[in-house]
């Protein structure tokens, strides 16, 4: 789902708003462009997740119930959850993969949307 909607930011962002002008060979120095691109961003990203919804709709019905646990809620049983968790491989992967990637674009490298976000940032903020 994610993929769909970088791919429909991207698409909208590119050609309908940060399209070349005459001020501008590049479009994405088009300032006032920007809060259309955020508002699209949204927009996109919600009906990507309404159309997720929509089309599992039917799967609601089939899912189990949460059965209440019989031990109460407490550090140790925290920690003790923690510990299964991190012996999964998978888990592991995907915590640690989040992990590199936040650190990475706190580092300011340009990693996917995080471009346009940089290059609005360097050209009217400065470094």
């Amino acid at each position: 789902m994610r993929c769909s909607i970088l791919l429909g930011v991207y698409f909208s962002s590119l050609s309908l708003i940060f399209y070349p002008r005459e001020e501008f060979a590049n479009g994405m120095y088009y300032r006032e462009g920007y809060p259309l691109m955020a508002a699209s961003a949204g927009l996109i990203a919600f009906t990507s997740i309404m159309l997720c919804v929509w089309g599992t709709r039917n799967v609601i019905p089939q899912l189990s119930t949460a059965v209440p646990s019989s031990e109460k809620l407490s550090i140790r049983r925290i920690v003790g959850e923690l510990k299964l968790a991190f012996l999964s491989p998978s888990y592991r992967s995907i915590f640690l993969g989040l992990l590199l990637g936040m650190v990475v674009i706190r580092n300011g490298c340009c990693v996917g949307g995080d471009c346009s976000i940089g290059l609005y940032g360097y050209s009217f903020l400065g470094p």
